[in-house]
């Protein structure tokens, strides 16, 4: 953990890999970008520091599965069901114009639809509508953009190093 704020109005939030990163955003002598930043945030370390921090809290639930009886595959699920309806009950209702987007929405919408999960999360609405609203959400939310300019990146680098 970082001694001390490392950015104001932070303090260290008792997650090391996070407060690490704010250190560093704190310590740069010119500010980056925020997409920039999403991407340097991109690590294993942090993934799974952050990942066992929600099974240790009771968040996600760990399922290891025995695939041909050979690998063994991890599965993450909500701890409780009823917390990922009523999240997708509010994503919707952001989506659909039927509440304001706050700051959280605004990035879990950005990173739904730029992995294209849009398509079976909220398949009941029109894709030409749901298109619509998606950017019109991306066009009013900074990390939104930043989130989605660096996974399509990624899918760019990745269609190029196969290619």
């Amino acid at each position: 953990a970082v001694d001390g704020p490392a950015a104001p109005g932070h303090t260290a939030g008792g997650h090391s890999e996070l407060d690490l990163l704010v250190a560093r955003i704190a310590r740069q002598r010119r500010a980056g970008t925020l997409k920039s930043w999403v991407a340097r945030a991109q690590s294993v370390r942090l993934r799974s520091a952050v990942r066992d921090t929600a099974v240790e809290r009771g968040l996600l639930t760990l399922e290891r599965v025995s695939v041909l009886t050979v690998f063994t595959r991890s599965d993450y699920r909500p701890a409780d069901p009823a917390a990922r309806s009523a999240l997708l009950d509010g994503l919707r209702a952001v989506l659909m114009g039927e509440r304001a987007p706050d700051p959280r929405s605004a990035a879990l919408l950005a990173l739904v639809g730029a992995t294209r999960l849009d398509r079976r999360l909220f398949a009941d609405v029109p894709a030409r509508e749901r298109r619509r609203r998606m950017k019109g959400l991306l066009a009013d939310d900074r990390i939104g953009r930043a989130v989605a300019a660096v996974i399509q990146s990624v899918e760019a680098a990745v269609a190029f190093g196969a290619g």
